[in-house]
């Protein structure tokens, strides 16, 4: 695994503030926006190599930075077929920086000719294609676009490639860097950011923090992985997604739940042997009352004994990037055996009857963790991952 975040470059610093449920964003006033934000750092700090370049966009500059060190784990420099390893990567919004950047310069400042590469650094494939021609990944390789489950349907994708004899290794994940002007703007209008934290579950909740970041995973068949001697970090073990089909912006807990379920099902396991979930949780006063429903759909009674953290709470919500980053970090609960916290909660909610794991994370036995991420427009997607020893 790999992971780019406002905590910092690499998947330690990320888990290291999720564990302790230190948020790392704050008010971004040198970007004209007095909300929260996550940002990566783009000084001259440890992130200082994701400043923007005319040939490559933030979104592609981050998913390739953590492709580097989930291939440096996954070892990829070994004798692979490459024609065998395909990438699936997610956006939600895509290279949302090249986009306005266009826009500004044609509407804006009124220039009419742009640089050589402005259509392929623009491209939502750009992602996708800058990571197969980095780590010469020859099979099957698209991207993904849906919203905030873009991530976590890309994941399942790339499961689902394998599962199919399609392919040996996939190389997937998702990226965000979508903290422009007209994005934010754009969001702002919507009424659902935070105004200081994200508190998800909690009562006095007001919202979300939009972030950037990217996650990227390397899937592998098992006993391809066996064969080489590689190190086995968890088990994708159930992939499922579906459609609301109601409203574009309005969660519908019954979906929320039939992708819970699909999930559960893949796996062949009951709702029972799910030990945490890391909640999609971005702290909407709705998303969160209908994420719980859902809960108490899928488990029943034992709705209010397993633990559901919000990992946005400390990472904010890094839209299509999200679930992969989630994801990324319920394989180091899984390693750790350690539930993460969710950070900032004021009080309990009585819509909201869960254990958010509030504010202090917890010593725990877990075999399983199902990771959710539910997007607008009804696009519902779900994985439970098992630890590498109970796979």
């Amino acid at each position: 695994m790999g992971v780019v975040s406002p905590a910092g470059n690499g998947t330690a610093a990320a888990w290291e503030a999720v564990r302790l449920g230190r948020s790392c964003y704050q008010a971004s006033a040198e970007r004209g926006f007095h909300k929260p934000l996550g940002t990566v750092d783009r000084g001259g700090g440890a992130n200082a190599s994701f400043q923007p370049a005319r040939e490559i966009d933030p979104t592609v500059k981050m998913a390739l930075e953590a492709s580097r060190e989930a291939a440096a784990q996954a070892d990829l420099t070994q004798l692979i077929d490459r024609n065998r390893m395909g990438v699936v990567i997610g956006s939600g919004a895509g290279n949302q920086q090249t986009h306005e950047m266009l826009a500004r310069r044609m509407y804006g400042e009124g220039k009419t000719r742009f640089h050589p590469l402005a259509i392929p650094r623009g491209m939502f494939s750009s992602v996708t294609s800058a990571i197969a021609t980095e780590h010469k990944a020859r099979g099957v390789a698209f991207s993904v676009s849906s919203a905030c489950a873009s991530a976590t349907h890309a994941i399942g994708q790339a499961m689902l490639c394998i599962g199919s004899g399609g392919a040996d290794v996939m190389i997937t994940g998702g990226s965000e860097a979508c903290l422009t002007p007209g994005c934010l703007a754009a969001w702002d209008s919507l009424h659902v950011l935070a105004q200081e934290y994200c508190r998800p579950f909690s009562a006095g909740r007001d919202g979300l923090v939009l972030a950037e970041g990217a996650a990227i995973l390397v899937l592998e068949d098992r006993q391809h992985a066996l064969n080489r001697g590689a190190v086995i970090l968890a088990e994708i073990a159930g992939y499922g997604a579906c459609s609301d089909a109601t409203a574009l912006t309005a969660p519908d807990p019954s979906g929320m739940a039939r992708s819970m379920r699909r999930a559960i099902d893949y796996a062949g396991i009951d709702p029972d042997q799910i030990c945490a979930i890391n909640a999609h949780g971005t702290a909407t006063e709705s998303n969160d009352r209908s994420e719980c429903a859902a809960i108490i759909e899928v488990f029943g009674a034992r709705h209010g004994r397993i633990p559901v953290s919000s990992t946005k709470s400390v990472l904010g919500h890094s839209l299509g990037a999200s679930g992969a980053i989630e994801l990324a970090m319920s394989v180091r609960s899984l390693q750790e055996q350690f539930v993460a916290p969710t950070a900032n909660h004021l009080a309990p909610d009585k819509d909201c009857p869960v254990d958010c794991v509030p504010n202090q994370g917890r010593a725990a036995r877990l075999a399983t963790i199902l990771s959710n991420s539910f997007a607008f427009g009804g696009l519902n997607a779900s994985i439970v991952v098992r630890h590498a020893e109970a796979a």
